[in-house]
């Protein structure tokens, strides 16, 4: 008996790259990453809030050598917003057209394997007012929303 799933898989992303002055930067604008993506992730409802999700992603993170400030996160549900900022402290993001979140932990935590990368090529994240939370990304038509009660 399935009391959840969690699916994952390397992506390739295109993030709007961290601005580093205040002038247009076209050839600068994206930056090419491939971190491993939590795609799917769900626990049935009769089993979530006893620790069954936090034990799932634990597992596949131990197994994947990573933490959670280096994944992406596809169409991140609100519920999966506030389960990743209650048991892994992850809130600031800045919304990308592709529907993915990166948090900003992801390019400056010690020991993330981009923040060595970010030092090597000079980019470093800005803290600002921007990157609050978002607006959830939209649902295509037809597309099941795991995580609502309707």
């Amino acid at each position: 008996k399935a009391l959840g799933f969690l699916k994952v898989g390397r992506k390739r992303l295109f993030v709007e790259a961290v601005k580093t002055s205040d002038f247009a930067d076209v050839k600068n604008a994206f930056q090419e990453i491939e971190p491993l993506c939590a795609l799917d992730f769900y626990v049935h409802e009769r089993y979530q809030r006893a620790g069954f999700g936090r034990q799932l992603f634990d597992a596949m993170m131990r197994r994947e050598r990573l933490s959670a400030q280096e994944l992406g996160y596809d169409r991140p549900s609100p519920k999966l917003l506030c389960f990743l900022k209650k048991h892994y402290s992850l809130s600031k993001y800045k919304p990308q057209n592709n529907n993915f979140v990166v948090y900003e932990d992801f390019w400056t935590r010690p020991g993330s394997v981009w923040a060595d990368r970010s030092k090597e090529s000079g980019i470093s994240c800005r803290q600002s007012a921007g990157c609050q939370r978002a607006a959830r990304p939209a649902r295509q038509e037809g597309q099941k929303d795991l995580f609502s009660r309707t």
